[in-house]
């Protein structure tokens, strides 16, 4: 039996990502559909971009549980409400790009995209200490 598109049910999924590296935290909120990307999220190693940071991760367990609110009003006073809950995380480094003989992809092009996800370097941690 074929299942109509009114059958069909949208889930919503949150991932929590940890972002490590130097950042301007006021460029996060210029972040938009257009220039933010999550590149392999269902590889081992996700590549994201935020505006104009680039990070590459890798999942991991969280220390317990993370648990997510959104923030509502009601009566004219905010209430936090449950939203969800999780004990994975995608782990971020920030990480810097190298040219491809002096070539601007298009990022729309799915092979400078996978160019993108080859070429991302970690940058080193700050304390001196290894990241893998």
């Amino acid at each position: 039996m074929a299942e109509s598109s009114d059958e069909w049910e949208e889930e919503e999924q949150f991932v929590l990502v940890e972002l490590k590296g130097l950042l301007e935290i006021d460029d996060l909120k210029d972040c938009t559909t257009d220039n933010s990307y999550v590149w392999g999220a269902d590889t081992d190693n996700p590549i994201l971009k935020l505006n104009r940071y680039v990070f590459s991760g890798e999942y991991d367990d969280t220390l317990g549980t993370a648990v997510f609110f959104e923030e509502t009003e009601k009566n004219g006073e905010k209430h936090l409400e449950y939203k969800c809950h999780t004990t994975r995380k995608l782990e971020t480094v920030r990480s810097h790009l190298e040219p491809i003989a002096n070539e601007k992809p298009s990022m729309d092009d799915a092979s400078a995209k996978q160019d993108l996800h080859n070429k991302a370097v970690k940058e080193p941690s700050s304390q001196g200490n290894k990241q893998e």
